[in-house]
């Protein structure tokens, strides 16, 4: 059962069961069609702006399962390619083929897995962003009371909602920087903000800390430069410094690259 936003009302075990739904729509909306005539062009604008968006704000929400995705892209590729007497044309492409953008000879047709991921990374995102919302204050307070959204696991009994939200996760902190504000939230060893340091901070003994704030390498505003040169080595300690301090420090900010 589905509410008139297009969600589920319950959580059931079986999700191919309970997102079958998306399935029937897209089949439904290819059977009206299958007895027109359309041009390549019409075919490439039906499936881009009425398939592929019917289980948009479900994905926005869910992980939908793969299987379920794989079915969609195989109505959607019968549709492209054509049937005839009942049976499917030729595929002369693969469908990874096709989705890929335009510049490469694709035709820029979505992954659905690949869109359902990247639908639940913007959440994340906007948790991220948004930490005094109400739903920020509900996740928190269930599943890291103590720590934050970047360092969270999946905790006991979790929500699929919030299961589907860590699915996404990966994929968000590879394009994630910090801007410095007072610090605070930064971690260190965990969020030093520059990928090229990785390697180096794995040869620090201090690596396997944690709750180490870049706030304890400022001092008056400005990197504390004896304290940084103690800590790492040089190489380390030049990036470091390089980081630039706000004038006014206020609340660390993340930003996507």
């Amino acid at each position: 059962m589905t509410s008139i936003w297009g969600l589920p009302t319950m959580s059931l075990r079986n999700k191919r069961l309970q997102f079958k739904y998306l399935v029937e729509r897209v089949v439904k909306r290819i059977q009206g069609w299958i007895q027109r005539y359309f041009s390549v062009e019409g075919k490439e604008v039906l499936i881009k702006s009425v398939l592929q968006s019917i289980p948009t704000y479900a994905m926005s929400c869910f992980r939908i399962l793969k299987s379920i995705c794989d079915y969609i892209e195989g109505e959607c590729a019968n549709f492209w390619w054509g049937v005839e007497g009942g049976r499917r044309k030729m595929h002369w492409k693969s469908w990874d083929f096709l989705c890929q953008p335009k510049l490469r000879g694709g035709l820029g047709f979505r992954k659905m897995d690949e869109f359902n991921r990247a639908l639940l990374a913007k959440q994340f995102w906007r948790l991220l962003r948004n930490q005094d919302s109400l739903v920020f204050r509900v996740l928190k307070g269930r599943y890291f009371k103590h720590g934050r959204l970047l360092d969270a696991s999946l905790g006991n009994n979790p929500s699929y909602i919030w299961s589907s939200f860590l699915w996404s996760k990966e994929i968000l902190t590879k394009g994630l920087v910090w801007r410095v504000g007072d610090g605070a939230a930064i971690d260190i060893y965990k969020d030093i903000g520059i990928p090229s340091l990785t390697s180096k901070l794995g040869q620090s003994s201090s690596m396997g800390q944690r709750n180490n704030p870049i706030s304890s390498l400022i001092k008056n505003g400005s990197w504390d430069q004896d304290l940084i040169s103690h800590k790492f080595n040089s190489f380390v300690a030049d990036e470091i410094v390089k980081i630039p301090l706000t004038v006014h420090p206020g609340r660390d900010i993340n930003f996507g690259t």
